[in-house]
């Protein structure tokens, strides 16, 4: 079974305070929107487990754990997806962790790899899909959403990274340096936060 773990602090006392990309306010009501009326339905419709963590409310067919905000920026998740882990350890083989300000459609992928780091894509400023910044050109796991297999959390935690802004180079760094095979452009994950900017 694949285990979708999404980190947020949308419903957090100092929600409307984080800052999200480039340092610009995160619109944390259009968060707390999606992730209630789209993406949570989206995923909980599925025969998947689903996990929110961090600032949020308990519901149906997932699972809450309340891990408050301590850095208030993107460096929270570090901590949010370490305790989710540690939760669903035994329940999964595969974990899909992600911020609340994306969604997957399409769950199938290469299973011929230890990693899946996705292309990343927005509807939000055309019809057409434009493509963002998913972290391959530079070599680096997208941490915005990607798929691990259990062994690579196991050996390289999300609590061993360093409580910096680019974490998801950090943690690429220590995966690869353990020797897990990383697969690039695995399958389509979509930003659909309105208003966000700017898209890299």
């Amino acid at each position: 079974m694949l285990s979708v773990i999404i980190n947020t602090c949308a419903l957090g006392p100092s929600s409307e305070e984080v800052r999200g990309s480039g340092g610009k306010s995160s619109l944390h009501a259009w968060r707390r929107y999606a992730l209630r009326n789209f993406i949570l339905p989206l995923y909980t419709s599925r025969p998947i487990n689903v996990i929110v963590v961090g600032e949020w409310e308990p519901g149906p067919y997932y699972r809450y754990l309340h891990v408050p905000s301590q850095y208030f920026s993107c460096v929270d998740a570090l901590h949010q997806r370490q305790v989710a882990f540690e939760a669903a350890r035994l329940e999964s083989e595969l974990f899909l962790f992600q911020h609340d300000d994306h969604a997957i459609f399409d769950l199938f992928f290469n299973r011929h790899a230890d990693v899946f780091s996705p292309r990343r894509w927005t509807h939000l400023r055309s019809a057409e899909a434009e493509r963002l910044n998913s972290g391959e050109d530079d070599g680096y796991i997208c941490g915005h959403a990607a798929i691990y297999r259990r062994e690579v959390l196991e050996r390289c935690p999300w609590g061993n990274v360093p409580p910096v802004f680019t974490w998801d180079v950090e943690h690429t760094k220590q995966i690869q340096a353990a020797g897990f095979k990383i697969a690039w452009d695995a399958f389509d994950v979509y930003d659909v936060e309105f208003g966000a900017e700017p898209w890299k």
